[in-house]
């Protein structure tokens, strides 16, 4: 009965804010020393950690933009590569990069998913991108369709950067 009546008078704070992930203790189990009671994860700053190629290494840099999708998140949220790790596995020639993720909207997240990184080493800003699937090629020239006064009218166009289907018009 003691016991109970310190118990019940009893509060646990944890030591930073956030989510608790894990419980150890059920209500009445003996705590053991060194083993923790929770795990809580703070949630205001998530860092996504990211598997690179040596040879993709030379191109990922500190401040790099990022696009991120996490699972269960249709959002895709911006950042930047936080931290480079600055030596490569020597079995698996891969090295390591992290992004930092400060958002109040990320409290859904669930810690320890996977996330789909792309990282952005060029920008093309202001420029016309269309889907690659309005490009004709005949003759190793490219031709879209352009409606002037009503009327579809074939023309020569010069294509530039790719990004899955997306391609860069530079002139036409």
């Amino acid at each position: 009965n003691e016991l109970d009546l310190k118990t019940q008078d009893s509060n646990i704070v944890s030591p930073i804010s956030g989510r608790i992930r894990i419980i150890y203790y059920q209500n009445g189990d003996l705590a053991a020393s060194g083993k923790p009671i929770a795990i809580v994860d703070n949630i205001n700053n998530l860092i996504v950690k990211v598997d690179i190629s040596e040879l993709d290494l030379n191109v990922i840099k500190e401040g790099l933009d990022v696009n991120i999708k996490l699972p269960g998140i249709e959002q895709i949220y911006e950042a930047k590569v936080s931290k480079i790790f600055p030596s490569v596995d020597e079995k698996t020639r891969v090295g390591k990069a992290e992004v930092l993720l400060s958002n109040e909207a990320l409290k859904n997240v669930l810690i320890g998913s996977s996330a789909e990184v792309r990282f952005i080493v060029n920008k093309i800003e202001n420029e016309i991108v269309i889907s690659k699937s309005y490009i004709k090629t005949l003759d190793g020239l490219s031709y879209v369709y352009v409606v002037k006064d009503k009327i579809a009218v074939q023309k020569e166009i010069q294509t530039g950067v790719e990004v899955g289907d997306e391609i860069q018009v530079i002139s036409g």
